[in-house]
């Protein structure tokens, strides 16, 4: 990965849960306990600016995508047998990860919105599903539907103009960080 971000090339992988991973804070970079912090959250989806890598540290951002729960009741049914057969147990921490789906970009949010690209194929998945067992025609359609949906998605992620959304947030926190610096000056 690090060879990847020097020759500024961008990647989009899965994030195996063995690699280390840490968050900024303060100018200082500190270890992230990642099933900790994912239990906290209540969305479906999250992205975060964290880094990868013990040794040569990356930048990347983190998404994390909540997994519907009878796919993560699969999932821990799955590992533990694996465990069971392999003679362990899987830890909580590995079966309390298997309830998101978890990849880490160099892709900057500028570029495309992977999180609006992700929520499209979760919207999609049956449908890619049911036209894996149907004729070559009718998936061939099916993928250039997609495609083309795709294509506006990244459009839209890629205008200039900031949506209302994004100019309430800024609004919210230009107050916020005002009333941290009355709060400072008046201790």
């Amino acid at each position: 990965m690090a060879q990847i971000a020097a020759a500024a090339a961008y990647f989009l992988t899965r994030l195996n849960p063995q690699v280390a991973l840490c968050e900024a804070v303060a100018g200082r970079v500190r270890p992230v306990a990642l099933a900790a912090w994912l239990r906290t959250v209540r969305q479906r989806l999250v992205e975060k600016a964290r880094y990868v890598g013990a040794h040569q540290r990356v930048a990347v951002r983190l998404v994390a995508v909540r997994v519907p729960e009878a796919i993560v009741n699969e999932r821990r049914r799955k590992a533990r047998a694996q465990a069971q057969k392999r003679g362990y147990t899987p830890s909580q921490t590995y079966l309390a990860l298997l309830a998101w789906n978890l990849f880490v970009t160099t892709v900057p949010g500028s570029v495309l919105s992977f999180l609006k690209r992700v929520r499209y194929r979760q919207a999609v998945a049956d449908s890619w599903l049911q036209r894996l067992f149907a004729s070559a025609a009718e998936l061939r359609a099916f993928l250039q539907q997609v495609c083309l949906k795709a294509a506006r998605l990244v459009a839209k992620a890629c205008r200039k103009r900031r949506t209302s959304a994004q100019r309430l947030r800024e609004s919210v926190q230009a107050q916020t960080d005002c009333i941290k610096l009355t709060i400072k000056l008046a201790a």
